[in-house]
């Protein structure tokens, strides 16, 4: 270790160190002026931060130390593949800091990860301008330091992924400058590779930007052969060879990541969204202008602006760059040229998207603004060290230039803009730069003045990155610590509680909720999952069987007793003790409130059924309710549907201050007075005693309030509310049920009424002991594998399963291997024949295997160029000494 020092030491790098530490360190001081823990109850937790990656994170943290696999979790909805959550928010090496902290301190992992991710950018960005274009230290620090901090970390710095692409950028830069100037491949390779590996999405744009950058550095460097130096015929053409070359072998060394992810986004994510490639701008310039302002900022929902503030300082010397002796006029021409394109890519829609990977990003615009930073970032500092050549005339230009720009957006009132955050700490900073800039020209000091200025612009980061996390915070709400580790403490006793007591294989699920991802931090298999690597199929499925599901996730809201039995949910934790139609209290916890009930009726997840299962057509059915009494028909085989859920008859219909219409098979009820919403009010006849269950369907939801029997039931046609509701049990023999209308018109489908159901105790019964017959029982279980015995009853041909179909299971029944279908339109199945049998369901991930292979390929073929090249290497200098050179 000390030699490995040593080294560093030799090689003047030890600067790094500083470059390192001096961003973490600024950072660390805005969370602990965020309160953020120790310092607070504050966390990092923010957006997807709070509703996705921590949740992963601790997912992640269980399965590696209980010995786990990372290709499939039944912990997303009902099961599915992991490596497409692992390539979107886990795959950095940083990750593995999660293991060194307990479960009830995930946040403050969280928090370290992201600390040494904004340090190593630092550092790698430090390393890139030291090898590039020497200078004093402290020069180096200044803007490396300016480009770990600027707003793209601050703001968009919660999705920890993104922020290792801004790592790798420098030394994927410095390597292709490289890979063109000498033929030096390694460090080009491997931190492309590392870029793509990280993130494949922002992996993907890294790969745009190696086409632009290779593509500049080539004209900027073109004269004199300064980017030949070894005076190589045709140049170009095998520059761009060997760009694409490497290139290759990176995403080959990534392909064990990249193509179960590829797999992944099959599942859904590629159609996520159908955006308009029509050609549009997207922005008035002046807006764009208005981010470069001190601690601008306007929004990360889906109306904002690119996020590029870098400092005052960069805003100033920049431009300065276009004016310096020292730099050669085709580089200033290619550097503009290199600026239009990401500033046309931010305001032109079409290549925005391409930008994107053809998909409109669901907030969080402009990801790959981090881009335009790092080339002024290093064009300032350029400037910067090129100051004394330059006349001060045009440093004095360009900050009026900037000051009347401010003053201009001052007066177009942009609306983002604050005057005294913005536009006068601006002003101040512009001011107080121009003079330190003139000292420094000048060597007032010597290089007190160039110390000062290093202090000015770290005073001005950290206020800048406060601001900017303060406005984040006003505008989607940074979460405490302990809304996030109470939450899992509170239901961590009962659920440890009864996996202790019980272990076989089931689904688990809970009334409270704090995200869609509870189940991977509370460690259960469940329902409810929220991803950008989303199943649009078991989504669908959810919905359809009136659970509140739709877009990227699923939420356990709108479960009954049937739809439960029929998911193999064995266990659902309650805040109260009236759930008696779900089943028998099981476990208690009186403490925290929370109490376990066993399904008396579950299935396991895999249970024999009849192949007129095959012809259930999911799509042809209006209410969950008549969705699942058509699905038990089926798998029973009967003639008749089973009424398990019974119709509750509408006595009458009520407009109060309402008028209706018809519209598309549906009736629409618009309010007379628009300050009054008017209300539809159904009477029901009730069966006292008996839960009441309520489902509206609609092609056009518009969000109503919803009241039963004179009880606030909630809303309805939510966000989370278009899904089964459990109004509850009723004394009286009719039950009014009114919908209030809110911010606009009612529309109710009329292809069926079947709005309101109780279920038929008897029917339940009788039907789930039928399916119970042929359970399978699973006697051996774990990530990728289940295995067990099952006694198929002579009218059923078909292994059903609650599992999301993926090509990748592979089923065998007694050893011999079974062809799967789906079922349902969602799930996997497959025929089997009566009798007694051995079922293994085994996931074999065929991508992943597929990738592993061409990295191992991608290595062999990257280590036999690096095998021949250092040899070519040997003989090169062997040649030269004996020649005297």
């Amino acid at each position: 270790m000390k030699a490995l020092w040593n080294r560093f030491k030799s090689r003047d790098l030890s600067f790094l160190v500083l470059a390192f530490f001096v961003p973490l360190i600024l950072l660390w001081l805005i969370f602990i002026s965020l309160k953020v823990y120790p310092f607070g109850d504050n966390s990092v937790l923010v957006l997807d931060l709070n509703g996705q990656y921590v949740y992963f994170f601790d997912g992640f943290r269980q399965t590696v130390k209980e010995g786990g696999s990372l290709l499939y979790s039944w912990s997303r909805a009902l099961g599915g593949e992991f490596m497409g959550i692992f390539a979107y928010y886990l795959s950095s090496p940083f990750t593995f800091l999660t293991l060194l902290f307990s479960r009830y301190h995930i946040t403050e992992a969280l928090l370290m990860i992201i600390l040494c991710k904004v340090g190593s950018i630092g550092a790698t960005t430090a390393f890139y301008l030291h090898r590039t274009h020497r200078s004093s230290k402290l020069k180096v620090i200044i803007f490396s330091t300016v480009f770990a901090l600027s707003s793209y970390t601050i703001v968009y710095g919660h999705n920890l992924m993104w922020l290792d692409a801004l790592i790798w950028l420098p030394l994927i830069t410095y390597g292709l400058e490289e890979l063109i100037k000498r033929r030096r491949f390694k460090l080009f390779t491997v931190s492309l590779a590392m870029g793509v590996m990280a993130n494949f999405y922002i992996g993907y744009m890294l790969c745009i930007y190696v086409v632009l950058y290779m593509i500049y550095y080539y004209v900027a460097k073109s004269e004199n052969g300064e980017n030949n130096f070894w005076d190589e015929k045709k140049h170009f053409i095998k520059t761009v060879g060997r760009t694409a070359f490497f290139s290759l072998i990176a995403v080959g060394l990534a392909a064990w990541i990249i193509l179960p992810t590829w797999y992944s986004l099959q599942f859904g994510k590629t159609e996520f969204s159908d955006p308009s490639f029509a050609f549009k701008q997207k922005f008035d310039f002046l807006d764009l202008l208005a981010k470069f302002m001190y601690g601008s900022y306007d929004t990360v929902r889906p109306e904002g602006l690119p996020v590029v503030f870098c400092s005052v300082l960069t805003i100033i010397l920049a431009p300065l760059y276009f004016f310096s002796p020292k730099v050669r006029r085709r580089e200033k021409a290619a550097g503009a040229v290199m600026i239009a394109v990401f500033v046309l890519s931010f305001n032109g829609s079409t290549i925005d998207l391409i930008w994107h990977g053809l998909q409109r990003p669901n907030w969080l615009n402009y990801r790959y603004s981090f881009m335009l930073i790092f080339l002024l970032v290093v064009f300032a500092y350029r400037a910067f060290d090129s100051l004394r050549e330059i006349d001060f005339r045009f440093v004095a230009g360009v900050t009026v230039t900037w000051a009347l720009i401010t003053l201009i957006i001052q007066k177009a009132d942009i609306s983002f803009v604050s005057d005294l955050d913005n536009i006068w700490a601006t002003l101040g900073c512009l001011l107080i730069f121009s003079i330190l800039l003139y000292a420094v020209k000048n060597d007032w000091l010597g290089n007190g003045s160039v110390l000062i200025l290093a202090v000015v612009v770290a005073v001005e980061l950290f206020t800048s990155g406060l601001l900017n996390a303060n406005s984040l915070d006003e505008d989607v709400t940074i979460s405490s610590r302990k809304s996030y580790v109470t939450f899992i403490d509170k239901l961590d006793g009962i659920i440890d509680e009864v996996k202790e007591s019980d272990g076989s294989f089931y689904r688990m699920e809970k009334e409270d909720h704090r995200k869609t991802n509870d189940p991977f931090a509370l460690g259960f298999y469940g329902l409810s999952n929220s991803t950008s690597t989303l199943n649009q199929k078991q989504i669908d499925f959810l919905n359809e069987m009136g659970y509140s599901s739709k877009s990227h996730w699923s939420k356990y809201l709108g479960g009954t007793p049937v739809s439960d039995s029929l998911l193999g949910v064995k266990y659902v934790i309650f805040n109260s003790l009236d759930h008696e139609d779900f089943g028998t209290l099981y476990r208690s916890d009186e403490e925290n409130g929370k109490f376990a009930y066993l399904n008396d009726h579950v299935l396991s997840v895999a249970f024999a059924s009849s192949d007129a299962i095959y012809s259930f057509d999911h799509k042809k059915y209006e209410t969950p309710f008549e969705y699942m009494n058509a699905m038990v028909g089926r798998m029973l085989g009967e003639a008749e549907d089973p009424e398990i859920f019974t119709r509750a008859e509408i006595l009458e219909t009520k407009k109060d201050d309402l008028r209706d219409s018809y519209i598309s098979g549906h009736r629409k009820y618009e309010p007379l007075d628009a300050d009054d919403g008017g209300r539809l009010i159904y009477t029901v006849q009730n069966k006292p005693g008996k839960v009441l269950y309520c489902f509206f369907p609609s092609e056009y939801p518009r969000e109503v309030e919803l009241m039963a029997g004179g009880r606030a039931s909630g809303t309805f046609f939510g966000n989370e509310t278009n899904r089964i509701v459990r109004l509850g049990r009723f004394d009286d023999d009719e039950v009014k049920v009114m919908l209030t209308l809110k911010d606009d018109n009612l529309y109710i489908s009329e292809k069926s009424d079947f709005y309101f159901a109780f279920i038929n105790e008897e029917e339940f019964d009788r039907a789930f002991a039928e399916l119970k017959k042929g359970d399978l029982n699973i006697t051996e279980h774990s990530d990728t594998r289940l295995y067990g015995t099952i006694d198929v009853p002579t009218d059923m041909s078909v292994l059903f399963t609650s599992i999301p179909y993926d090509a990748c299971w592979q089923v065998k029944v007694d050893g011999q291997k079974a062809k799967t279908r789906e079922a349902a339109g969602a799930l996997l199945s497959i025929s089997i024949a009566p009798g007694e049998h051995t079922v293994e369901l085994k996931y074999v991930s065929a991508p992943f295997n597929k990738g592993c292979v061409i990295t191992a390929g991608a290595a062999a073929l990257f280590a036999v160029c690096v095998i021949v090249s250092d040899r070519l290497k040997v003989r090169r200098n062997k040649r030269w000494r004996e020649d005297g050179v």
